[in-house]
């Protein structure tokens, strides 16, 4: 047998992507019920006065999928409610959900690009099953995006609370901190006066070595260190509380999250629990209501977590928070995912379909040990030879400078 020439070879592959294409584009229309085909052209239709007007308007006319292709922005209240619009509006076009699931994701990603970057003229000139194909392309892909990114602002915000909570803090005790300047010599002052007239009064004796109101300061400063890690989770629940605590409902009524191991259920029977309740106003969740803490409330909240009024009872915004960053925790590590999202989906969809099948094929292809203690222990000796050989030539690094 002769092989074609390279030129005949090359021919012959390009055909056969187009046909391949052009087959998928053809599926992929097919898929699309005609409510989702009008609702993706109206993604793209100018308002009547506009398109019928003789004249270029003054200011340019943003479409509706314009919007749609808008990136979220900084992490604020309204970024979020922007978001969830946006994910409600493509959500409601009602694209099946393995529309694209059997193509390429290149290709996909390419057809997306194609509508991202056409205007809707152009984009209203190409074929019935093109058009839906790149529109449905891109709003296939923007709606688990969005979805990640509310995620991603679900992460960032649980972060964002805590660190400004414990910015706020140090900078008070800071404060105190900087206020009393001297405290040896306060103390020497204090324990020279009280040795010098042991049987005399505080009044009389005390207050004009050191001062009443130097005395309060230094209470006051002692007391803002001892309750550092109490007064860091007041401040985070009433910064949650009065400012990202309202778009919380709003999140959990688009996000829908998931476990594929019953270990994580009280974090999922929590997140039910909030959504129960998101319309009510009441400060505790009522007493004959199964509230989950373990695994979701850390041992640091529970003073916090149960109301300082009635005995028993949860307060409602302390076991928020808790399970917001309880949450944040385990959707960074893919013990939680979402449905519809792609960075935090299923991770069963991160393997291959086979991979029970295949297992041991894909490990070799990994060069990778089954056994887990043997995957530890494997990279345990690599980050110890590593550190072992920091720690000997740090010394003796001139390229190293340490400076006090």
């Amino acid at each position: 047998m002769e092989p074609p020439p390279t030129e005949r070879l090359r021919r012959l592959l390009r055909q056969a992507v187009a046909a391949r294409e052009q087959r998928m584009v053809a599926e992929a229309a097919t898929q699309l019920s005609q409510a989702t085909r009008h609702a993706l052209d109206a993604l793209i239709d100018l308002p009547a006065q506009i398109a019928d007007a003789d004249q270029i308007p003054l200011f340019p006319v943003r479409s509706e999928l314009s919007s749609v292709k808008d990136d979220a922005g900084s992490v604020k209240v309204e970024t979020v409610l922007e978001e969830i619009a946006k994910l409600r509006q493509l959500r409601a076009l009602e694209l099946p959900e393995t529309l694209f699931r059997a193509a390429p994701p290149k290709l996909v990603t390419h057809y997306r690009q194609r509508a991202g970057s056409e205007p809707p003229r152009e984009l209203r000139r190409h074929p019935p099953e093109i058009r839906y194909t790149l529109l449905a392309a891109l709003c296939w892909q923007r709606e688990r995006e969005i979805t990640d990114n509310l995620i991603e602002l679900l992460i960032r915000i649980a972060h964002r609370v805590g660190v400004r909570a414990e910015a706020k803090v140090g900078e008070e005790l800071l404060r105190f901190a900087r206020k009393v300047v001297g405290k040896a010599r306060i103390l020497y002052k204090l324990a020279k006066a009280a040795k010098e007239q042991p049987e005399g009064t505080v009044k009389n004796v005390i207050y004009p070595a050191v001062g009443e109101e130097t005395l309060e300061e230094l209470i006051q400063e002692v007391e803002m260190v001892n309750q550092h890690e109490r007064q860091v989770k007041v401040v985070t629940r009433a910064s949650y509380s009065h400012h990202y605590r309202r778009i919380v409902p709003a999140l959990l009524e688009v996000l829908s999250f998931q476990s594929n191991n019953d270990r994580h259920r009280p974090v999922i029977e929590a997140l039910a629990l909030l959504y129960k309740y998101r319309d009510r106003k009441t400060t505790v969740f009522p007493l004959h209501e199964r509230v989950p803490l373990d695994g979701v409330v850390n041992d640091d909240w529970r003073e916090l977590v149960e109301d300082e009024v009635q005995a028993g009872a949860i307060n409602r915004i302390s076991y928020e928070w808790c399970v917001l960053t309880t949450l944040r925790e385990k959707v960074r590590s893919k013990e939680i995912w979402a449905k519809g999202a792609h960075r935090y989906c299923n991770p069963d969809e991160d393997l291959p379909q086979d991979f029970d099948l295949r297992r041991e094929e894909y490990y070799m292809a990994l060069n990778q040990p089954r056994e887990a203690e043997a995957f530890v222990g494997k990279v345990r000796a690599k980050m110890e030879a590593v550190l072992t050989a920091l720690d000997t030539d740090l010394p003796t690094n001139a390229q190293v400078k340490i400076v006090t």
